[in-house]
């Protein structure tokens, strides 16, 4: 007696046989299945390449033993803002009192002045060499020191992230005792052979980092990123910032937002448990802030995956993926359509074959599965030879984006290798793909089947049909996709074209870079700028002098903007714009127009309460608009601001000269909280409405009788 084999058994069985004659028919039409492969390849190969460079750029984890467990720690603020920087202090907080997280480690970037590094050579002209400069995409510039890419990180760093040291040792592992007497620093593998040619003995060397020695202990493996996107030249541990910044007060400062934060959850425990409980501590300590910072106010923990990039994606950057993603599968369209062109063209010569197994008993719906089948493997094989040529040109496109950028932007490492994910994604599409070319052939060539079984001869009046639907599709497709990369060059070419709003060709940049020595105090700075901006002033030729940052600035900048003088808050904010602080005379140094409204009105030691915004800033507050309102970009009740030419610095810190109402001065101590173009906030030591010297300093002592002159006298305001 013969027994029935279980449903599951006898569809793998049919399966197996439908895979074993489709291989037998590709292979007896070689032809026809190297031109539908090569065909379908194309579209496979496109989309993949597309895929892999979302999963390498935007969501990208971090360089990471087990990174699925590494998550980003960011505060939402009351205006809105998403604030992605955390002072150390905090990070201390956060990394000693955090019970979701098995570890929390603090990142921040640096750029520092290179000394004593005997090698192969400064790396002075490797940024006139690149591919970007000899594009004209930067600037000629001229520098007079080599300067390296530095990670300072916390001590916990490497030991968090589950990476050891390819040579020596790291931080962690020496102690911070250890460091405090023995200052040490890590070199990347990939800056050790390309500026000592992988000499070993670079262990025990050193080196200067602004003028800090400092001791090379370790080598990090090759191509390791970390919590960034390129690999640094050296990674110093941030307990050393003063080191290298003997002025800084990073270290103690709960005001200076200076790093990045990033935690490793604890077993069992979720993002959300972690960021329940890391709005919590934020919460307790914000009462620790100034009283006038964002960071004092309500803030909200953010915690979400690890990567180097932080935030969420902006509107703009999603809308440009969806349109790149609909691009690339109009391409897979096209590709799909051309090869069920060849399946329909081939489907004539094979109607005796399929009559025939119809006339033996098969059904209709067993010729569909069959054809599919052979489509199904036309497209798995068209992926497994549209994968590993993907993924070839991508890393040598990859390389060469990497050894186009200057050696100072570091070394750009971007993950192009398949993964799991890669292969499955790559399976998904080729057999989709597959199916999507075989379906409406199949269905066309068991009809035509059936047909001519019945009648005996004749054509089925759908093929002809259904060859002009598909013809009709690709054209159209080609044609859409034809216009849309022709608009893209377009575009591409005109903002490569684009009028910046003023000439640059006699404009010259000029920034500087003060060594990190205790004599460069922030007045012996201030007094070095000025002295040189009259000296360029006085040079003939040169039309005016202007600058666009604060001296002690060097970030971007952004703000809540709410209008009508109401502070910035998550109801009433209508955009977070990027600003920066500029002289009165900015825009007519630079020539550059104003479509509506006036430039600033340049008045010594009285700042002018008012911002110059872009058009498309004015458009994004009030569309359709233009109106004349108040923009508030921060407020800070009662703070205190006196002119910067009042405040002096001598061996007891810094100073002011009170005038008293006797007219004679009073020498007061005071502290500056930050200084902001001719303005100074003063922490303490000043009342509102005292008048304060602003010329003539030195030849005042204690007691001294003062008159004003030249206009009104100068008075510390609220």
């Amino acid at each position: 007696m013969r027994q029935r084999l279980p449903d599951p058994v006898i569809l793998f069985e049919t399966v197996l046989q439908d895979l074993r004659f489709g291989a037998r028919t590709l292979l007896r039409n070689a032809g026809f299945t190297t031109v539908s492969i090569f065909a379908l390849a194309l579209g496979i190969g496109v989309n993949t390449a597309v895929f892999t460079a979302y999963r390498a750029f935007v969501v990208r984890p971090l360089d990471a033993r087990d990174p699925g467990t590494t998550v980003n720690v960011a505060l939402r603020l009351q205006s809105g803002v998403i604030n992605a920087r955390l002072s150390y202090p905090d990070y201390e907080a956060y990394r000693d009192h955090l019970r979701s997280f098995s570890g929390v480690i603090a990142f921040s970037i640096e750029r520092l002045r290179l000394t004593g590094a005997e090698g192969l050579g400064s790396q002075r002209s490797a940024e006139a060499g690149s591919l970007v400069a000899r594009l004209g995409l930067l600037r000629p510039s001229v520098n007079n020191a080599e300067f390296s890419s530095t990670f300072m990180v916390s001590e916990n760093y490497f030991s968090v992230l589950g990476v050891a040291a390819l040579g020596g040792r790291t931080f962690e592992s020496i102690g911070l005792p250890e460091l405090a007497a023995s200052p040490a620093v890590l070199i990347s593998e990939n800056y050790w052979q390309r500026r000592f040619g992988g000499d070993p003995a670079v262990l025990g060397k050193t080196v200067r980092l602004n003028g800090a020695a400092l001791t090379i202990v370790g080598i990090t493996p090759h191509d390791f990123i970390g919590t960034s996107a390129a690999v640094p030249d050296f990674w110093l541990p941030l307990s050393l910032e003063p080191l290298v910044h003997p002025e800084s007060h990073r270290l103690r400062d709960r005001d200076d937002l200076c790093c990045r934060v990033f935690g490793r959850l604890a077993p069992g425990i979720s993002m959300a448990q972690a960021q329940a409980e890391t709005t919590l501590l934020a919460s307790q300590l914000r009462t620790l802030h100034d009283p006038h910072a964002d960071m004092s106010k309500d803030v909200t923990a953010l915690i979400s995956p690890g990567s180097p990039f932080p935030g969420q994606l902006s509107a703009g950057l999603r809308l440009a993926i969806v349109l790149i993603m609909v691009g690339v599968a109009m391409v897979l369209v096209i590709a799909c359509a051309n090869a069920a062109s060849l399946q329909l063209a081939r489907a004539t010569t094979r109607q005796q074959e399929l009559g025939m197994r119809l006339s033996l008993g098969a059904s209709r719906a067993r010729l569909i599965r069959q054809l599919l089948t052979e489509s199904a493997l036309i497209g798995v094989l068209a992926g497994g030879m549209a994968l590993p040529l993907t993924w070839a040109l991508m890393h040598v496109a990859v390389t060469r984006a990497a050894e186009a950028l200057p050696v100072d932007f570091g070394t750009l490492v971007l993950n192009v290798n398949p993964d799991i994910g890669i292969f499955g994604y790559v399976l998904a599409i080729s057999v989709f793909a597959g199916i999507l070319f075989g379906l409406a052939p199949a269905i066309e060539s068991s009809r035509s089947a059936l047909f001519s079984t019945i009648r005996g001869a004749g054509t089925s009046p759908l093929r002809s049909h259904l060859r002009h639907v598909l013809i009709a599709a690709q054209v159209a497709v080609s044609l859409a996709l034809m216009i849309a990369g022709g608009m893209l060059v377009r575009s591409a070419n005109q903002a490569l074209r684009m009028d910046t709003g003023y000439n640059g060709d006699h404009v010259i940049d000029l920034t500087l870079q003060f060594p990190e020595e205790s004599r460069y105090t922030a007045d012996h700075k201030a007094a070095l700028v000025r002295d040189l901006r009259a000296r360029l002033a006085a040079l003939p030729g040169v039309a005016g002098v202007t600058s666009a940052r604060a001296p002690n600035d060097n970030g971007g900048r952004r703000a809540a903007v709410s209008v009508n003088g109401e502070p910035p808050s998550v109801g009433n904010m209508r955009a977070v714009l990027y600003y920066t602080w500029v002289q009165a005379n900015y825009f007519q140094t630079l020539s550059i127009p104003l479509s509506s409204g006036r430039g600033f009105q340049s008045q010594a030691g009285q700042p002018e309460h008012a911002v110059i915004l872009s058009e498309s800033a004015a458009r994004r507050l009030w569309p359709g608009q233009y109106v004349n309102v108040n923009v508030t970009l921060s407020t800070e009740p009662n703070a205190i601001v006196a002119p910067s030419l009042a405040v002096q610095t001598g061996q007891q810190g810094t100073y002011v000269f009170v005038v008293k109402p006797d007219q004679t001065v009073d020498l007061r101590s005071v502290v500056v909280e930050r200084t902001s173009g001719d303005q100074s906030v003063i922490k303490s030591g000043l009342k509102p409405g005292e008048t304060v010297v602003t010329d003539g300093q030195l030849r005042l002592n204690p007691g001294t009788k003062v008159s004003v002159k030249n206009g009104q006298p100068e008075k510390a305001t609220s």
